[in-house]
């Protein structure tokens, strides 16, 4: 089966009407059997060919249409929570996140506070130190998420740096790795651009994937700054 490409349009460009052509590719570690398409997750054409291009990428995955189940809600059969997160691992759910844009604002946390956005939920990897797999919202919705309204979810973001009139940092995800989904959706290739042009937002990106392929062409003006560790000889190394 061929790869579609997927249509994407770049977020508050000069032009306005760039289209960004994407080729979806096999995320690393990432092997779905079953993926779920949940409530509004095709529910226009964008969103559609998105769906699309990921689903030509796992030919084999049984497809799964739950139009009126939202994202978090979608169930997984299992025994008892270990299997059930293991299980989570073999399933991407779509799905539209509301809610995508948030605050950290918790005492005592000995992290800075933050703004982060969240266009995938939880991650393939399965490291033994993970702390997500713990939270409550991973724990009883383990399965890998891409959300479908990335342009509501930048728009979000846009408002919120407008309003507070000054530069500020937004944390690509807070309950998932940054990168490790992104050689499906080719995210990175409209949401760098995007904060490259802003006056106020910026972007940080914590990853420990070491697949930086969609990124290394791009122009960020340094408004992105990428944490982590990377193997890729392009890539370099960074810390936070």
């Amino acid at each position: 089966m061929s790869v579609a490409v997927i249509q994407q349009k770049s977020l508050f460009n000069d032009e306005g009407e760039t289209t960004l052509a994407y080729r979806p590719r096999l995320a690393p570690l990432f092997q779905p059997r079953k993926i779920v398409l949940a409530k509004d997750s095709v529910n226009a054409a964008t969103r559609r060919r998105l769906v699309d291009g990921v689903l030509a990428v796992y030919p084999k995955a049984e497809i799964i249409e739950q139009p009126t189940v939202p994202h978090d809600k979608v169930r997984i059969e299992a025994d008892d929570p270990l299997d059930l997160h293991y299980k989570g691992h073999r399933v991407l759910d779509f799905g539209e996140h509301q809610s995508a844009v948030g605050r950290s604002d918790e005492e005592g946390n000995t992290c800075p506070n933050f703004w982060h956005f969240s266009p995938y939920g939880f991650c393939p990897c399965g490291c033994s130190f993970c702390y997500l797999a713990g939270t409550q919202g991973v724990r009883f919705s383990p399965s890998l998420k891409i959300y479908v309204n990335l342009e509501e979810i930048l728009a979000e973001s846009d408002r919120v740096a407008h309003r507070l009139g000054r530069e500020e940092a937004f944390y690509l995800g807070k309950l998932q790795d940054r990168m490790a989904l992104d050689p499906l959706t080719g995210y990175s290739r409209v949401m760098i651009p995007f904060f490259a042009r802003h006056p106020y937002a910026r972007l940080r990106v914590l990853s420990k994937c070491a697949d930086f392929e969609n990124v290394l062409d791009l122009d960020h003006r340094g408004h992105t700054f990428c944490a982590g560790v990377s193997t890729h000889p392009r890539c370099g190394r960074s810390t936070s």
